[in-house]
């Protein structure tokens, strides 16, 4: 298979559920060493609302493969929502992302392990 080749919807299921992972890992994480009463209070909401949506977005391209592969709905609009909400996915992963720099940059962590 080329790289211009179409990926069948079934491996977007399979890419879907590995970032959905890594994106819950990614939340679970960078919330337990992050602290509420920092400087930047409003920066920590901005960090679960970036990550929440990267699991909705991941979802939405899930259900729109699996829809596709289901033959429930057309195989060109579903990967085309595929990828659309797939690209949102990681685009706020990667603002997530970002937003965690920031906050370590800025703060002192907080370990909630103790």
């Amino acid at each position: 298979m080329t790289a211009l080749e179409k990926k069948p919807l079934t491996w977007f299921v399979i890419v879907n559920l590995a970032l959905l992972l890594i994106s819950g890992c990614w939340m679970v994480g960078s919330l337990m060493v992050t602290s509420w009463k920092s400087s930047l209070g409003f920066a920590r909401p901005l960090l679960l609302i970036s990550t929440a949506l990267a699991n909705i977005s991941f979802l939405a391209s899930m259900l729109a493969s699996i829809l596709g592969t289901a033959n429930i709905a057309k195989e060109d609009p579903a990967r085309r929502v595929t990828v659309y909400a797939f690209t949102v996915g990681i685009l706020f992963l990667m603002v997530s992302m970002i937003i965690f720099c920031w906050i370590v940059v800025s703060t002192s962590l907080y370990y909630s392990f103790d």
